[in-house]
């Protein structure tokens, strides 16, 4: 994935630390908050606790949705992690689910307060413990044990469990640095690799406390104003299990770890092999490819049924191959294809909207993690004969009776003639011609439709109050899998020249909305814009270039000439690498369709702000400037989060808050049961101190006519 939030590199994955979540004081039930009931329970409208306390499989609420699924050695059960915010006590609860692949019988295994955590790398300096682990669980050989990252006392570290439940043990020598870990073939040793010189480094930068730390590419001064330690080197290490003593691991050891981690070619029978490699090896974010050989002979897989292949298994005799592929409009869906050894092209038994992740193959059918609009993630099988999906293991059956408001796709083209598509949510009973406000959500749309990239703006609920809603997917980056352009710095240089690309992402949102309107579904002159990461900038750029939007809210902020000063010497050079000038260059032409603080001598649109404390400072030109000229700003700061908030308190104070924000500019409602009166009395200021510099605010609904403009307007 192109790393669209440049400034925060990778960082556009990351969560939030694990002091943003408190330590309860009491033990927590975690049995009983990741217990799934067996009844959906009674019809009701969709609740804000029932988006935040889903029990997720993976991470559905990130920016790369991620699960595996682990396959026992004699196949007969797949193991998986789960876990759940709890509101209760603003904590997380954690463990593994252990599932017949066959019958659809779960059970819990280790639940356990706390959410492993892993250090983030930020093209050197390594910020300790703030994103939560990609949690893969891995059976031993004999199938009586499974090690997996997990959490205790805060603390994250490789455990390993009986199967069973009844042992625990902490396998020594490892720490939240561990990247990869396989077991030895006879189950007596774990090799673990990972960056554990960090430790060292950290305790080197301590020494520094006395004599002061020289300022150099360790610092990212809008996360702390100390430095961070940098690895030199992932590092390979062989524990045995049952003395405890650790040794550099072997080569034959390390190849364990290969075997243990998902290849991009395979074995199949004899000397067979499947592979997926790029069309265009020389061009960036070229798809890929699925290629097989027969011993020597390469079979070449008809194109275009082979391209934008993402996953692919051998059957258990090797006679076919199952493989996943991207396509459709804008490569908005998945089909599923099955080719035989023996057959001239792959069969296509599957094409669907719907979100596929983490699949595996067992027998004759997929097993896969699903998602679609109004259903959040489920195991379900999928028949490799028929193409026919069965529900497996639904964590959350009470969905099946909450009452949520279906999705339509849509499907137009930008200015440049870039597909793009995203899905449309209307409130129950609404009827042809209904200008409803209208509120977009940007980035991914993939899935279940819970609150956006980030889960910041929950859909339903939105819907729920009166709102239509887009979501919005990102168009594909301008240049992508282009001749000339090799790496990831050529994409963004050439995205960058005159602001190509966030032009054709502005050019989507326009015309998805444009679609809207030319039905009669939505009033134009009440349209709310949100983002997180790449939808936030998405939004900085639309309030300052379109006229389509008339209030907004964003979860990070901002891309101004100060943001490079407080983001550091490493961020600052990137920058400047992919065509953002100096600091020392004023720019006004570079700056003006992108930096709010140069604008906003002129911004008149209301626009919220809900931050990690983390970012903060990245905002701090575009708040002192609106302030400065009375720009309608609200802005709020989240105590220990980051990029991506997980604090299951915060997560309800955003929700609510957006949602009141939107009713009160875009519909005229004072929303007492979500914010405080003081709250709406600061944006009730804002709203005459629009009146009064003559600029038109937002158009609200009048009682008894959603449709009809205010009588001052």
């Amino acid at each position: 994935m192109v790393i669209r939030a440049l400034l925060l590199g990778t960082a556009a994955l990351a969560f939030s630390p694990s002091a943003a979540l408190a330590v309860p004081s009491l033990p927590v039930a975690c049995d009983t908050v990741l217990r799934w009931p067996d009844n959906a329970g009674p019809a009701r409208a969709p609740r804000a606790e029932d988006l935040i306390e889903l029990r997720d499989l993976g991470y559905p609420a990130a920016l790369a949705s991620t699960l595996e699924l682990s396959l026992s050695p004699d196949r007969s059960q797949v193991v998986f992690p789960i876990q759940r915010a709890d509101l209760a006590n603003d904590s997380y609860c954690a463990g593994l689910v252990v599932l017949d692949p066959h019958t659809g019988v779960a059970r819990l295994l280790d639940p356990h307060p706390g959410l492993a955590m892993r250090p983030f790398n930020y093209r050197g300096p390594t910020i300790p413990g703030n994103v939560p682990a990609f949690v893969t669980a891995r059976w031993s050989p004999d199938g009586r044990w499974i090690a997996y990252l997990r959490a205790a006392d805060g603390v994250t570290r490789l455990w390993r469990v009986s199967t069973d439940g009844s042992e625990r043990h902490m396998v020594p020598a490892t720490d939240e640095t561990v990247e990869d870990f396989a077991w030895s073939g006879d189950g007596k040793r774990i090799i673990v690799s990972g960056r554990f010189d960090l430790a060292a480094a950290s305790a080197a930068i301590r020494q520094e406390d006395s004599t002061g730390h020289r300022y150099d590419e360790r610092f990212l001064p809008f996360v702390s104003a100390r430095p961070f330690p940098v690895s030199a080197a992932t590092e390979v290490r062989s524990v045995d299990l049952d003395t405890g003593s650790v040794r550099p691991a072997t080569d034959e050891e390390k190849n364990w770890l290969g075997k243990a981690s998902k290849a991009e070619v395979t074995s199949g029978p004899g000397t067979s092999k499947a592979w997926l490699s790029p069309k265009h090896p020389d061009r960036y974010g070229s798809p890929k490819v699925l290629g097989v050989s027969d011993g020597p002979h390469r079979r070449a897989c008809p194109e275009p049924l082979c391209d934008h292949a993402t996953a692919f298994w051998w059957s258990d005799d090797g006679k076919d191959i199952a493989y996943l592929r991207r396509e459709g409009w804008a490569a908005s869906q998945t089909g599923l294809y099955v080719w035989h050894r023996r057959a001239p092209r792959p069969e296509r038994i599957l094409l669907t909207d719907d979100f596929l992740v983490g699949c595996l193959r067992v027998g004759p059918a997929l097993l896969c993690g699903h998602e679609a609009p109004t259903q959040p993630r489920r195991i379900i099988t999928i028949d490799l004969r028929t193409g026919a999906m069965r529900s497996l293991f639904d964590p959350n059956p009470e969905f099946r009776s909450i009452e949520l408001q279906p999705a339509r796709r849509l499907r137009w083209s930008t200015q440049d003639g870039s597909e793009a598509f995203g899905e449309l949510v209307l409130p129950a009973g609404t009827a042809p011609n209904a200008r409803l406000p209208l509120i977009v959500t940007t980035y991914q749309t993939r899935g279940f439709l819970r609150g956006a990239t980030g889960d910041e703006y929950p859909i339903q609920l939105f819907a729920a109050r009166g709102f239509a809603v887009l979501s919005t997917e990102r168009t594909q980056d301008v240049g992508t899998d282009t001749a000339g352009i090799r790496t990831v710095e050529d994409l963004l240089r050439h995205g960058t020249t005159h602001w190509t690309d966030r032009r054709n992402v502005q050019s989507s949102l326009d015309r998805g909305v444009a679609t809207l309107v030319d039905q009669g579904l939505i009033d134009p002159r009440r349209v709310g814009l949100t983002g997180l990461s790449d939808g936030a900038t998405s939004v900085m750029f639309a309030l300052l270039n379109s006229a389509t939007f008339s209030a907004a809210a964003v979860s990070n902020c901002c891309i101004d000439p100060w943001t490079f000063a407080v983001a550091g010497p490493v961020t600052a050079a990137t920058f400047r690498k992919v065509g953002y000038p100096p600091i020392t260059d004023d720019a006004p032409e570079f700056w003006k369709p992108m930096s709010l603080a140069r604008n906003a001598r002129t911004f008149r649109t209301p626009l919220l702000m809900q931050l990690p404390d983390e970012e903060f400072l990245l905002a701090q030109q575009t708040l002192a400037a609106f302030h400065e000229t009375g720009a309608p700003v609200e802005a709020y700061v989240f105590p220990n989060e980051r990029h991506v908030k997980i604090g299951p308190l915060h997560r309800k104070a955003i929700y609510d808050r957006n949602i009141a924000w939107f009713d009160f500019w875009l519909r005229d409602r004072r929303s007492t049961d979500l914010v405080g009166e003081p709250d709406l009395a600061r944006w009730q200021a804002m709203r005459d101190t629009l009146r009064q510099t003559g600029v038109k605010e937002p158009a609200t609904e009048t009682a008894g006519d959603a449709a009809a403009p205010r009588p001052d307007q």
